[in-house]
C-alpha cells in the first residue's frame, strides 16, 4: 500500500487519467480490505526478519529508483518503508 500511494503521489501536480484510475484502484482495494487485521506473535514465535528490495531507475517518466523494506516480528509486519 505504501508503495502504491507513494508512486501515484509523484504525479499530484499534473495527473492524467491513468493516475486517477490508479488512485481509484487503491480506494477499491482499501474498501475491500477494511476488516483485515495483523496478528502479532503467531504461536508465540518471536523471530525477527527483514526483507528489502530495490528497483533501479526503471521508471521511464522520472528515472528515479524505488526501494523498500519490511521488518517482521513473529511473521507479522511491524515496520515498513518505500
Amino acid at each position: 500500500m505504501a508503495f502504491a500511494v507513494n508512486y501515484v503521489a509523484r504525479f499530484t501536480a499534473n495527473p492524467d487519467q491513468q493516475h486517477i484510475d490508479a488512485v481509484l484502484q487503491i480506494y477499491r482495494y482499501l474498501a475491500k480490505t477494511v476488516d483485515y487485521r495483523y496478528t502479532f506473535l503467531k504461536n508465540g514465535a518471536k523471530q525477527v526478519e527483514c526483507f528489502s528490495d530495490a528497483d533501479y531507475t526503471t521508471c521511464m517518466t522520472t528515472r528515479k529508483s524505488t526501494g523498500g523494506y519490511v521488518l517482521m516480528l513473529g511473521g507479522s509486519p511491524i515496520l515498513h518503508s518505500s
